[in-house]
């Protein structure tokens, strides 16, 4: 601390008081108090006045880090438990997908409260301490640091399971597409919506499919698909997808 917040009672007692504010702005569960966040701008400029914003910095990342490593990292593999007893069942590519998508879920929800706490502290101390960035990195190296060999399982039959559901998806549009070739006049006119004329490309006919039939029985669709891979990108997920994703690419 600084030398008047040493040396003078009142000054002690602001940055106690704020530092004990940014501790609370970070809770042991998902969510943040809102009412901590409301008063965190404040606390980081009294905070920043006894010129501890650079303390205040490492003491986030480092608390973060912990966050991630005793509750987030444990509730995220804790998904995976018991998957050596059904990896050979009818249902396994089942099991991963709900498990999978519960515990990116999870990991995604936390990055976020974590986030949101990264960005107050950039926007009140300054882009210099890469706050945010450094943030997500931390989260990533820490929830990725080791990462069990039955996780790469998990992700094969994941995948597969999107991509079976895809090509039931894609094999309707395809008859959708057929049926509306025959119906043309010999001029080739445009696949058009009824409704607006515009034409729809094949990737827009799944989405309608999704959106028509709802495929009640898989409660799959291609925006869901794209929801986990991107919270799979956010939380840092990616590089082991890849590989998984090459690996069934090639076998």
């Amino acid at each position: 601390a600084t030398m008047s917040a040493l040396t003078d009672p009142n000054a002690a007692m602001e940055v106690a008081t704020a530092w004990a504010q940014l501790v609370q702005s970070m809770t042991p569960s998902l969510g943040l108090e809102a009412s901590a966040m409301g008063k965190l701008p404040q606390a980081l400029c009294i905070i920043e006045n006894h010129d501890l914003a650079e303390h205040a910095v490492a003491w986030f990342i480092e608390a973060g880090s912990t966050m991630v490593a005793e509750e987030t990292a444990q509730k995220f593999w804790g998904c995976f438990d018991g998957f050596d007893e059904v990896k050979n069942e009818t249902g396994a590519a089942s099991w991963a997908t709900q498990r999978f998508t519960t515990a990116v879920e999870h990991a995604h929800a936390a990055l976020c409260s974590q986030l949101q706490v990264a960005s107050v502290l950039e926007a009140q101390l300054g882009s210099q301490y890469g706050v945010v960035s450094r943030c997500r990195a931390n989260f990533t190296a820490v929830l990725f640091g080791s990462v069990p060999d039955h996780f790469y399982q998990v992700l094969y039959l994941f995948f597969e399971r999107q991509f079976n559901e895809f090509g039931k998806v894609a094999g309707q549009v395809g008859q959708v597409i057929m049926e509306e070739d025959e119906e043309m006049d010999v001029s080739g006119e445009l696949l058009y919506d009824a409704e607006d004329h515009s034409t729809l490309s094949e990737s827009q006919l799944v989405d309608q499919s999704m959106s028509d039939d709802g495929d009640a029985n898989s409660g799959w669709s291609t925006e869901q698909f794209r929801l986990h891979c991107s919270r799979m990108h956010q939380i840092g997920a990616l590089p082991v997808a890849e590989e998984v994703f090459t690996e069934m690419l090639y076998t």
